[in-house]
């Protein structure tokens, strides 16, 4: 990648959309990036061609709509973007950069631990005061072990031997754990079907690692949820954004089981019914290795329902747009995209929201989505 062809902070974001997807059409890009800040369909559109005359992405034109890909890994554009930065503000030393980024933002040990860029640059060689060495992976997570010296001590052959001879009793340590970890992931599912839900259990890279019955049939079906690449998504795509979101959190690093990070979605089909799917994480220690499941996304079995329009116009006296803004929401819709879709400003958006949750006495999304979920559970 020439220095002329660096992506800038908005190219980046939609490269990071790609990695995650492997491929995606620009309308697929403008729904992620819709829900986190209003963004218009042509900005990114245009976004998108540039990065294609820069050669950041490939585009194949053989159907109806362009899709896009990544022209390099994440991992070979990190790699770039950092030896450029290296090169331009550190001549050359990957020891003042990492000094400069704990001085300006210091990291957690979890997080220098968990960096692909210690790994590359500084545990490869190792200095005066630590010795470190790269251990076998496990599956997609990458391990290295390290030991640091005193001011008083030196690294001596004989330490450094005995360093070394403690490396594979840690490696079949850490290989042992890891099964045991996944285990408890078959174990999480079997517990699931004992309940009758669809639950898919997911690793730290959103991997589904076990499923219930329930689930395997689900996904058979192919109605409301699939599986691609080993990742979970709904398929009917507009619901999948939302459901993208609540994975993505539910799967970060060090969940605390705390209300952020758990999250109910709509998913629907083709035909319009809607399933609710419950999304949360596992609870872990702090030090857990994160070999075996971290989140659980369960789906109760589908229930049928009245009109759900005139239950709500009966039961919470909510009018015909009041419902209209409930339902769009709902789906995962932001203010903003549903403005968009009614040609009405995000103010009167809001009004009506507030409107409609003080008529149905809740404070958030989540609480409407719980109050209503026995009217959402079939066709809205």
């Amino acid at each position: 990648m020439s220095r002329t062809n660096k992506p800038t902070a908005a190219e980046l974001e939609i490269l990071d959309i790609l990695w995650d997807r492997d491929k995606a059409t620009v309308r697929d890009v403008h729904d992620v990036i819709n829900q986190q800040r209003p963004t218009a369909y042509t900005t990114v559109l245009k976004t998108m061609q540039i990065m294609h005359d820069k050669g950041l992405v490939k585009r194949d034109e053989s159907g109806k709509a362009h899709v896009y890909k990544p022209a390099q890994s994440q991992r070979q554009t990190q790699r770039s973007l950092v030896s450029d930065l290296l090169d331009k503000a550190f001549r050359g030393s990957a020891l003042k950069l990492v000094q400069h980024v704990l001085e300006t933002k210091p990291a957690t040990p979890e997080e220098l631990a968990d960096s692909e860029f210690m790994q590359d640059f500084i545990y490869a060689s190792g200095s005066a005061d630590m010795c470190s060495v790269r251990l076998p992976d496990i599956g997609d997570t990458r391990i290295a072990a390290a030991v640091s010296r005193s001011s008083r001590q030196e690294f001596t052959v004989q330490r450094l031997e005995a360093f070394g001879s403690l490396l594979p009793h840690l490696s079949a340590a850490l290989r042992l754990r890891a099964t045991l970890d996944q285990d408890s992931a078959r174990l999480a599912a079997g517990t699931m079907d004992a309940i009758s839900c669809a639950a898919f259990i997911l690793d730290s890279g959103k991997n589904i690692v076990a499923l219930s019955r329930h689930a395997e049939a689900m996904l058979a079906e192919s109605t409301f949820l699939t599986a691609r690449r080993g990742q979970l998504s709904a398929r009917v795509r507009r619901y999948d954004p939302a459901l993208q979101v609540a994975i993505a959190k539910a799967c970060s690093r060090w969940p605390t089981l705390d209300h952020s990070q758990a999250a109910s979605v709509v998913i629907g089909n083709a035909t319009g019914r809607v399933r609710i799917a419950e999304v949360a994480p596992l609870h872990a220690q702090q030090f857990s290795l994160r070999f075996g499941p971290v989140a659980v996304v369960a789906l109760e079995r589908e229930r049928p329902s009245p009109d759900v329009g005139r239950a709500l116009n009966e039961i919470f006296g909510l009018t015909t747009a009041e419902i209209e803004i409930t339902v769009q929401m709902l789906e995962g819709l932001s203010t903003a995209a549903i403005a968009q879709t009614r040609h009405t400003s995000v103010q009167t958006v809001r009004t009506q929201l507030k409107a409609v949750f003080g008529k149905l006495d809740v404070g958030s999304r989540t609480e409407l989505m719980h109050k209503l979920m026995p009217f959402i559970q079939g066709r809205l």
